[in-house]
C-alpha cells in the first residue's frame, strides 16, 4: 500500500512546490513514452476496428493535454514568485507576525532608518544656475568683485583647482588675479605678498591655494592668520570660524556651502533630522556640522574613532561624508 501511494505523493508534494509545472511536464512525458509503448504491444485493443490502439490514443490524449496546459502555463500565465505555493505560504507565515513587524518598522524609524525616495542631486546643473545667478547680480554692479590667487609650487591638484577658479570668476564677471610663485619662494615673501594684497582695494577676496609645498619653512597658520578676515574668501581664519561657530558669518567654506546650497534647491530641510557628518577637519567636517546644526538639525559628527560607523551611518537621514577617501 505505501509502495502504491509513492508516485502520487511525489507528484502531489511537486505540483503543490512548482504550481503544476513539473506536474503537467511528467504528465506530457509520460504520455509520450506510453504512445511508444503501447506502439510495440499486440495484445492491445483497437478503436471499432479501426487500426487505432485505444491505450496508445489515450497516451496521445494525455500527451496533448498537457503540452498545451504546460504551454499556456509557461507563455500565458508567468506567474511571478510570490505566485509560487511556498512563498505563498511564507507570506501566510508573515501575516501572522503583522504586530511584530510593525513594531519593527516604527523602531527602525524611530532610529532614523525609514525608507525615503530616492532623488538624484546634481550638483553640475546647480552650479551652472548658481554662476549664472551670479554673474547678473555682478552686471548690476558699479565695480567688478576682484579675488587674488596665490600658488606656491607646482603641485599638479592644485594647479587644476586654481585654473578652475579663473574660469569661475571669468563666467561670474569677477576681476581676478593670480600669482604662481616657485616652491623656494620662502614665508616672509610670501607673507609680504599677502600684507600687500590686504592693502589693494581692487581686491576683494583673497585665497591662498593650500597645502604649502613640503620641504620648505613654510607656517600655514601664520599665512591664514595674515589675510584680512574681511577678504579671506576661504574662512579659515580664525575669526571667520568662530562666526561660522555663531553663525553670524560673511563667508564660508567652499565644500559645506555647496552643500547646504544643494539641500536648499532639493527643498531637503534639515530641521529635525539627524544629520550624520564623517569627517571633523577644520575645512570640511567641522563647518559642515555647525551650518547643518544652525538649521535646526540633530548632529552626530564620526571620525577614525567611531566605533562601529556603518551602524550609525545607517541611521542618519542626511549623510555628509566629509573624507578624502
Amino acid at each position: 500500500m505505501q509502495r502504491a501511494l509513492r508516485l502520487p505523493t511525489f507528484l502531489l508534494r511537486k505540483r503543490r512546490k512548482f504550481d503544476g509545472e513539473i506536474f503537467l511536464f511528467y504528465l506530457a512525458w509520460y504520455g509520450l513514452g506510453r504512445m511508444w509503448i503501447e506502439g510495440l504491444r499486440t495484445d492491445s485493443l483497437y478503436l471499432f476496428g479501426t487500426g487505432i490502439r485505444v491505450s496508445q490514443l489515450l497516451a496521445a490524449l494525455c500527451f496533448l493535454a498537457a503540452g498545451i496546459l504546460l504551454l499556456v502555463v509557461l507563455l500565458k500565465v508567468k506567474p511571478g514568485p510570490e505566485k509560487l505555493y511556498v512563498n505563498q505560504i511564507k507570506a501566510d507565515a508573515a501575516d501572522s507576525n503583522v504586530p511584530e513587524q510593525t513594531e519593527k518598522t516604527q523602531a527602525e524609524q524611530n532610529m532614523g532608518m525609514s525608507k525615503m525616495a530616492a532623488t538624484i542631486i546634481d550638483g553640475k546643473a546647480l552650479a551652472a544656475k548658481k554662476k549664472a545667478q551670479v554673474a547678473e547680480q555682478t552686471a548690476k554692479l558699479r565695480s567688478r568683485p576682484g579675488l587674488a590667487v596665490i600658488l606656491v609650487g607646482d603641485d599638479p591638484a592644485s594647479r587644476v583647482y586654481v585654473t578652475s577658479k579663473r574660469r569661475d570668476c571669468e563666467e561670474c564677471g569677477f576681476y581676478s588675479e593670480e600669482f604662481a610663485l616657485p616652491a623656494a619662494t620662502g614665508q616672509k615673501a610670501l607673507l609680504e605678498l599677502v600684507d600687500t594684497l590686504n592693502e589693494r582695494p581692487e581686491i576683494d577676496g583673497i585665497l591662498c591655494q593650500l597645502p604649502l609645498p613640503k620641504g620648505y619653512d613654510y607656517d600655514e597658520q601664520e599665512v591664514l592668520l595674515h589675510i584680512d578676515p574681511s577678504k579671506d574668501v576661504d574662512a579659515f581664519h580664525p575669526a571667520n570660524v568662530g562666526k561660522i561657530m555663531i553663525g553670524d558669518y560673511d563667508f564660508l567654506p567652499c565644500t559645506p556651502a555647496g552643500v547646504m546650497e544643494m539641500l536648499e534647491e532639493y527643498n531637503i530641510d534639515p530641521a529635525g533630522k539627524h544629520c550624520v557628518v564623517v569627517g571633523r577637519s577644520n575645512i570640511v567636517g567641522k563647518p559642515q556640522a555647525m551650518l547643518l546644526l544652525h538649521k535646526h538639525g540633530t548632529v552626530t559628527i564620526c571620525h577614525s574613532r567611531t566605533p562601529d560607523l556603518a551602524a550609525v551611518t545607517r541611521q542618519a537621514d542626511i549623510l555628509v561624508a566629509a573624507v578624502g577617501r
